[in-house]
């Protein structure tokens, strides 16, 4: 190419290479403009005959909330199974042992601790009420009887004070996830959806076990948070670097497989808070390495509530955004496939629908019972199970005792049963869950849509099939962490005692001795196993019936809200359809219209503040 006029190939270079740059607070006014205007099309005449009264409200609701997560603080959420030190994480993060594990210990709520000009703590109700509670009073005692008797009420706990680094930022204390009864997880997962960063934390005794994989799996990665975190965390529990060092890697790798973006972080929260206090280190030899990593976690957060947090919230509300455009547009399809069928067929699916619901309510209790006989007979087989596997277990210590020194025995036989024991759990859970997939199958309400799907046109049969029965969540993951990770948390004392005497003198003598005498409590073991596996049978019964309650509950009620709105614009005019359906089209393309406008905004948030670049830094 001739140059063009009298610019130098340098300058045109010079020019072709200047970036453009966008302020972030007008695309925030920008994000706020698209919610109003969204709400404000949801409201009309024409959608709100399309949709329904009730249906257009709960839209417009959840449009003023993300709205308002605009104007919100910051919300740095740690989340993870029990006893992984996320309260300590936040104590040493903020500098003092505001959440210590002694006054709080397990987070017996979601704590929220931010900014005030005075000390507050309150306990927050779901409809905005609250319970005062004094500085001197943030003891289990005093928290603990109140959670239990306002427990379905409460939303979360609030601390406040006056701390330099909280203004306009929010650290997230949360309880253990991973529970089988879902209150828990349930609450946690709720919450995630005011939040902006997430950090879980994991532990070098069980990384990434089965409840902390499918935790992270179902309910981290469909909220696709621009920041996310993982920290391993105890490291002073593992004595070798070269141990360390394989532990991390692996923990890495299986991390960075799921979650490519995230950044990754190995370090010792107790090591930070014995440096903070000028006490002595747990693990002296590898103090330099533990404080190289605190302090690389640490510069990480920062930089982030510094530089990032404006374009990081932005882009959780772009998510949520398009995540409520998702959830109008499968309305609409249902609608659609609704208005397709003939009268008759919905009114069949509506009546299976109520046949279904009526069904749950009369056969609650003989389902329930039938559930405890089931999973009764389930705990039987398995401690039978688990009997020989202990068997097989101990004399495969017994053989290696005369091959280990007390130095071998120390740091890795505590682990090594752990594993075993989780291992045979994993493999009693693969036989035994197809038999509570098929108790599943043959409940009331999979009848009862069974028998309406043969009914209605395939459109409209699949339309329903997706937001039905087979919709529940049933997995290896809610009998593993009964089994496995209950049973080893509520046994922690009695593991802790049989391995009590393997810390003698270095040698084999002694470390045989010290095994020897575990084998003989093999019987101690046994009837822990045994007790814990009964009670865990016996709670599931009725968490599984709960479980299918909620489910139905909340699947058969979005199916009913459409269909019974297909029912009514069916019972209208010809002409009156004939404008639904031409408006359901509209909506459909205005639907495309905000989502192609959510995707320019946030790819100029990303030119703006780069908040989900997710280098992998920390070691």
């Amino acid at each position: 190419m001739g140059k063009q006029g009298s610019q130098t190939d340098s300058e045109v270079i010079g020019a072709g290479s200047r970036p453009i740059c966008y302020d972030g607070e007008a695309l925030r006014a920008e994000v706020g403009r698209l919610l109003a205007a969204l709400r404000a099309r949801l409201s009309t005449g024409p959608y709100r005959d399309l949709l329904g009264e009730n249906v257009v409200a709960g839209l417009e609701a959840d449009t003023l909330a993300i709205a308002d997560h605009l104007g919100s603080p910051f919300r740095i959420v740690v989340v993870g199974d029990f006893k992984r030190g996320k309260s300590s994480l936040i104590n040493a993060m903020l500098r003092q042992p505001l959440l210590s594990v002694d006054v709080l210990p397990e987070t017996l709520a979601i704590t929220e601790v931010r900014y005030g000009a005075t000390f507050d703590a309150r306990l927050v109700m779901k409809d905005g009420g609250f319970l005062p509670i004094k500085s001197d009073e943030l003891h289990r005692q005093t928290i603990e009887p109140l959670i239990e008797k306002y427990a379905n009420q409460i939303d979360h706990l609030c601390i406040a004070l006056p701390m330099q680094g909280l203004e306009g930022v929010v650290w997230v204390d949360t309880p253990g996830t991973g529970d089988i009864f879902r209150c828990i997880e349930d609450a946690v997962a709720a919450y995630l959806d005011r939040s902006d960063v997430v950090i879980g934390v994991l532990s070098p005794h069980s990384p990434l076990s089965q409840s902390e994989q499918t935790f992270f799996r179902q309910v981290l990665a469909p909220r696709d948070f621009p920041k996310l975190c993982f920290v391993l965390n105890m490291l002073d529990h593992v004595r070798q670097p070269g141990d360390r060092k394989r532990l991390v890697d692996e923990v890495r790798g299986r991390l960075s497989r799921s979650f490519p973006g995230a950044q990754h972080f190995a370090l010792s929260v107790l090591d930070e808070q014995a440096r903070q206090a000028g006490t002595s280190r747990p693990l002296p030899d590898a103090a330099a390495e533990f404080a190289a990593g605190f302090d690389l976690f640490r510069e990480s957060m920062e930089e982030t509530i510094s530089y990032q947090r404006d374009a990081i919230q932005a882009q959780r509300v772009l998510d949520l955004a398009n995540k409520l455009l998702v959830s109008i547009a499968d309305r609409v399809d249902l609608l659609r496939a609704g208005l397709a069928a003939h009268e008759s067929e919905v009114a069949a699916v509506i009546a299976a629908q109520t046949v279904c619901r009526r069904d749950i309510a009369v056969n609650r209790e003989q389902r329930e019972r039938e559930a405890q006989d089931l999973l009764a007979r389930l705990a039987r087989q398995a401690s039978g199970w688990m009997s020989a596997f202990v068997d097989r277990l101990f004399a495969a210590v017994a053989a290696q005792a005369s091959r280990l020194d007390d130095g071998q025995v120390h740091r890795h036989m505590l682990f090594f049963v752990a594993d075993a024991l989780r291992q045979a759990v994993a493999a009693c859970a693969e036989v035994q869950i197809p038999v509570v997939r098929d108790f599943l199958s043959s409940s009331p309400g999979a009848e009862a849509t069974g028998r309406a799907s043969l009914t209605i046109p395939t459109t409209l049969s699949q339309g329903i099939s997706k937001v039905t029965f087979t919709d529940l969540d049933w997995d290896s993951s809610h009998l593993l962490h009964l089994m496995a990770e209950r049973l080893l948390l509520e046994g922690a004392s009695l593991l802790s005692g049989l391995f009590g005497g393997l810390n003698g003198k270095a040698g084999q003598d002694e470390s045989a001795k010290a095994i020897q005498g575990l084998l003989d409590r093999r019987s101690e073991l046994l009837t822990a196993v045994s007790e814990t596996l009964d009670a865990v049978y016996a709670k599931l019964g009725s968490a599984l019936s709960r479980e299918l309650d909620a489910c139905y509950d909340e699947k058969l009620s979005a199916v009913d809200d459409m269909l019974r709105q297909a029912q009514v614009l069916q019972a209208q005019s010809s002409v009156d359809r004939s404008d639904h359906e031409r408006t359901m089209r509209y909506l459909a393309a205005e639907i495309v219209t905000f989502q192609q406008t959510l995707d320019s905004i946030r790819q100029r948030f990303m030119i703006a503040g780069k908040p989900a670049e997710g280098s992998e830094t920390g070691e």
